[in-house]
Order: C-alpha cells, then sequence, then structure tokens
C-alpha cells in the first residue's frame, strides 16, 4: 500500500485526470465492472461526461505553454563568464573537482544582457516520456537520502572567506542553511558533497527562501566536472526556473528565466531533476515544468547553488530533503 500511494503522490496531476478520464469513459460504454460495479443506463450519460471533462483538462496541462517572461537582462549571459575553483579546507582535503571531494566554487557573471527566448511548449511525447522516467525513477538505487539533521555526507560547512565572498554553511534546526554576503555582483557560489560522479540519476531538494522579499537564484548543481557544469534552479523574485550550462568559461541558459505556475513564491519548493542519457526533466513541486535534451556533460558530481546579484546584502537560504537516486 505504502509504494501505491508513493507511487500516485509521485505521479503529475495531468496524468492522473487523463488516466480517470479514460476509466470513467470506458466505464461509461461497458456500464460495469467484473460484475461488481454495475452502472444504471440513465448515468452511463453522465459518466461519459465526466471522462470527457477529464481527459480535455487531463490534456490541456500537457499542451498550455509555460508562461513566459517578456525579453529582460539575464544575469548568465553567453560569452566570457570566468570560472574560478577555490581551495576550501573540508574533510576531504583540497577542492579537487574528482569523484568523492567536497567542494565550494564560484563563478562571476559579467554584467552584459541578452534577450530572453519565449519558453519552449512541452509536446505532448516529451510530457509523456518525462512521467514515465520519473516513475521508472522510483525503483532506482538510493545513493544518498539527506535530512540535513547531521552531516553525513561531508558536505562544506562552517565560515568561508574569499575575496569575493563570505559564506557561513551550518546545519540548524534540521536543514542547510547558507548565509552568504557577496562583495561583487552577480556570483555563483555552489558546493557538492563527498559522493561519487553520476550519469543517470534522480536528484531532488527543498529549497526555502528566509526573507521572500529578497531577489536570488539556489537550486541544484548537475553532473559537474572542474568548472563545467549545469545548474537548475529558481528565482525568487520574480517566480521563475532557468537551467543554465557553464562550460569552458561560457555561459548558456538553455531554459532562459522563466515564470511558472507551480513555483509558491514565499514558500518552500521542491526541484527535482531526472536524467537519463542525453534527457533531462525538470519538475517543481512535482509538476513538470521543462525538459531538454544536451550531451555536453555526460556524468559528473551533484550539489545545491546560490547565485546572487547584488554585492554587500547578507543573503540566506536553506536545503532540506535531498535524495540521489542512481539507474542499476
Amino acid at each position: 500500500m505504502g509504494e501505491i500511494v508513493s507511487i500516485i503522490s509521485n505521479t503529475p496531476v495531468p496524468s492522473i485526470l487523463v488516466v480517470g478520464g479514460m476509466f470513467f469513459i470506458l466505464l461509461s460504454v461497458a456500464g460495469q465492472i467484473a460484475s461488481q460495479i454495475t452502472i444504471p443506463k440513465e448515468r452511463q450519460s453522465t459518466i461519459l461526461v465526466i471522462g470527457v471533462v477529464l481527459l480535455v483538462i487531463g490534456t490541456l496541462l500537457y499542451l498550455i505553454p509555460t508562461l513566459a517572461n517578456p525579453p529582460k537582462a539575464t544575469p548568465t549571459p553567453e560569452g566570457t563568464a570566468a570560472a574560478e575553483t577555490l581551495d576550501p579546507a573540508s574533510p576531504a582535503g583540497d577542492a579537487d573537482p574528482g569523484a568523492g571531494q567536497a567542494q565550494a566554487t564560484e563563478t562571476n557573471t559579467p554584467d552584459e544582457a541578452i534577450p530572453s527566448p519565449t519558453a519552449e511548449v512541452i509536446t505532448a511525447a516529451e510530457g509523456n516520456r518525462c512521467e514515465i522516467l520519473l516513475t521508472e525513477s522510483g525503483g532506482w538505487d538510493v545513493v544518498a537520502s539527506d535530512n540535513f539533521n547531521v552531516n553525513q555526507f561531508g558536505w562544506l560547512e562552517g565560515e568561508e572567506s574569499y575575496d569575493q565572498l563570505t559564506v557561513n554553511k551550518s546545519f540548524e534546526n534540521g536543514v542547510y542553511s547558507w548565509v552568504m554576503q557577496p562583495h561583487v555582483e552577480n556570483w555563483v557560489h555552489y558546493t557538492t558533497p563527498i559522493l561519487d560522479p553520476v550519469d543517470d540519476f534522480y536528484l531532488s531538494v527543498d529549497v526555502d527562501f528566509v526573507d521572500p522579499n529578497q531577489g536570488m537564484e539556489a537550486g541544484l548543481v548537475l553532473r559537474q566536472q572542474g568548472n563545467n557544469y549545469y545548474t537548475f534552479g529558481i528565482n525568487q523574485l520574480p517566480s521563475e526556473y532557468v537551467f543554465a550550462e557553464l562550460h569552458e568559461g561560457s555561459w548558456n541558459n538553455e531554459i532562459d528565466y522563466t515564470r511558472v505556475a507551480a513555483f509558491l513564491p514565499g514558500s518552500r519548493n521542491t526541484l527535482t531533476v531526472v536524467a537519463e542519457e542525453t534527457e533531462f526533466c525538470f519538475f517543481i513541486n512535482n509538476q513538470l515544468v521543462g525538459t531538454v535534451q544536451d550531451d555536453t556533460l555526460p556524468f559528473g558530481n551533484v550539489g545545491v547553488y546560490l547565485f546572487t546579484f547584488e554585492p554587500d546584502i547578507s543573503y540566506t537560504v536553506t536545503f532540506d530533503n535531498l535524495t540521489l537516486k542512481t539507474k542499476p
């Protein structure tokens, strides 16, 4: 029963509506199920209408494009972004980009601007594929299940001070809390735990911006190899998400900053990524928001990050309930 409840809770609402609609339509046509449930003829038309309505609503939720922002300046333009890997003290020693090394990295992005493109529409086929992949990942091997009550995976903690920023990371009240004050604008700071690199994976974490009126971006680092990695994060003001890639010193927003109804401002939000080979599926609060095909980084480390925009301001974010699973 527990497994059934878990599968249902992880199934996107559109899938539930479509399956429910098909069930009601079949029930209206057959009139009964295994002689246990019999629908009177005068009610079969009502059941048929309910089924059609559920099927239409579920299908529309697949096909309606995600709301997109108008053209705007983005903090991660293409071009000459320079990445610097720092060397903080950690239980694993130096911050080496190889397997099993906790690390912290900062990336500065120049203050340039490119227009945000219209969000790509998720087709029904892409949506179905991502839902299938999400369901399959329920049976993958759990590598890490971290409630952050204690530091069990070698996350960096304590105060770190660099020319570009000061950050204090702590485990308190069952969350991984970051208080960061950058000294420059548009700065990315991320940390990876002491885990082996992964290729096909399921990764999920809860992100909570402590100050609901403060603009910042936070989320997940994916397939990190040295100074190359992907990020999937949410920007609190306005309610946006983004999937970006840093490769050989250049940033590319593969899914540009996009507003989505799934993101809950002022609340804890759950970010989930399911990746298999070149396919990435992105979920916010169990709702599919985007999908991308990319073969630049086939494997790498995972972690969490914070992107701040303005200098000399104290930013606070917490992470909780991180789960990492890999395909057997």
